[in-house]
């Protein structure tokens, strides 16, 4: 399956690249890709390197995951060469420099997320023990992407690649009834002037997560459009323009706990 040069999600490299210097700084991780997989076979992606994930695709590779991690909510997972077939792994280590590939998988509903860094170090003992030792950071990186990228992200959501049958992982999202089930946050309203709606309340805190409205007309089983209007009565009374805006005021009052 062949990608091409011009598709959206293949040309924000500089920008994702810009942001994944910004917020891990010197690091041993030389490639990164975000990637967004929805159930219906639907994706996004923003590599830092277009030409690493346009070479996955040609030569249509599934990434798939072992069956007993494969139903966790956060999936750590540094692939093994035996992941790839002897012509791809040898065209990853040649051409793209990368020796140890890491994946961050986390499910939402209807979808996953897919966090790949790429080591080029040879020493692979010394790329699994970065991996293991540099959890935690990594694992910060991946939410401050997420609300960095919104912006950037968004916008692909319109323009998703589909994937074919043989090339979908086996991992798949949580299902409505699941996330259902879950009461995911507590609201710190004591400080506020400002009061929100049962609704606005929850769109703050999926907004806070970095939820595009589409992902949490999602998880809400209500309408994008109906979100929509919760935000823009957000922005309202929150006096801002855009969704960045927002974000920043929920960190800086520490809205949920």
């Amino acid at each position: 399956m062949l990608l091409p040069n011009n598709h959206p999600s293949l040309s924000k490299c500089v920008e994702t690249k810009s942001i994944f210097n910004s917020l891990m700084g010197n690091t041993e991780i030389s490639f990164f890709d975000y990637g967004k997989f929805y159930d219906d076979g639907r994706c996004l992606f923003l590599p830092t390197q277009a030409n690493v994930v346009k070479c996955l695709f040609k030569n249509e590779w599934q990434p798939t995951i072992p069956e007993h991690i494969k139903t966790q909510e956060n999936i750590y997972y540094i692939r093994p060469k035996k992941d790839f077939n002897s012509d791809l792994l040898h065209q990853i280590e040649s051409r793209y420099n990368l020796v140890t590939i890491l994946d961050i998988i986390k499910r939402g509903v209807g979808y996953y997320e897919l966090f790949c860094f790429g080591l080029s170090n040879t020493d692979i003992d010394r790329n699994i023990n970065f991996c293991l030792n540099q959890k935690d950071p990594i694992e910060r990186f991946t939410k401050d992407f997420k609300k960095t990228a919104s912006s950037i992200i968004e916008p692909l959501e319109d323009h998703l690649i589909w994937v074919p049958d043989h090339m979908r992982s086996n991992v798949r999202g949580f299902t409505q009834h699941h996330k259902r089930e879950e009461k995911p946050f507590r609201f710190n309203s004591t400080l506020l002037d400002i009061s929100f709606t049962e609704r606005q309340t929850e769109c703050l805190y999926y907004l806070s997560r970095g939820y595009s409205a589409k992902d949490i007309a999602r998880v809400l089983n209500i309408s994008h459009r109906t979100i929509e209007s919760f935000i823009n009565q957000i922005k309202i009374k929150l006096h801002c323009t855009r969704k960045q805006e927002i974000i920043k005021f929920i960190n800086e009052n520490n809205l949920f706990f």
